[in-house]
């Protein structure tokens, strides 16, 4: 019976010896987990830091853009609303011929002083949109795109265990 407690108690020692390597081993591993997760942290805080700001001030001028796309709206809007008022005069001008042609000079001014003002709002709203640094914002969705992606197959790693 000795020998068969002797070979028990060195079976149980080298469960408890094999228990004791899996434990070290599952510390290991959650350390290097903790030490990824602190890494994933600091990159994402330093990602929020420095593409946030960008992004508000890209959403700011786009903003400002759509203002001025809406004030060209209201004032193409008054334009058609002239070139109804014009055509209306127009028919009724058509009754007399000194009055028509009187009138047509009149309308003539008048569609010239539109278009010249709304000419000149068109241009400003062109250039502001032209104004909006596109290049920047891709390179923005660019850096964004490329430090998601590993960390979402860093993430994809601890998933499949």
């Amino acid at each position: 019976m000795d020998a068969n407690n002797a070979a028990e108690t060195k079976s149980a020692e080298a469960l408890l010896s094999e228990l004791l390597e899996s434990q070290k081993k599952e510390v290991r591993h959650t350390r290097v987990a903790m030490i990824a997760n602190v890494v994933l942290a600091i990159v994402l805080a330093a990602a929020v830091v420095t593409l946030v700001p960008k992004a508000m001030t890209l959403i700011g001028r786009m903003q400002t853009t759509l203002t001025e796309i809406d004030e060209l709206t209201r004032e193409a809007s008054v334009v058609a609303e002239n070139a109804n008022t014009i055509a209306e005069s127009a028919v009724e001008l058509a009754d007399g011929a000194s009055e028509m042609i009187a009138s047509a000079s009149e309308m003539i001014g008048n569609v010239n002083e539109v278009v010249t003002a709304n000419t000149d709002a068109v241009s400003a709203a062109i250039q502001k949109v032209n104004n909006v640094d596109f290049a920047k914002l891709n390179d923005a969705i660019t850096n964004l795109n490329n430090v998601i992606r590993p960390l979402s197959e860093f993430f994809g790693l601890f998933s499949r265990d």
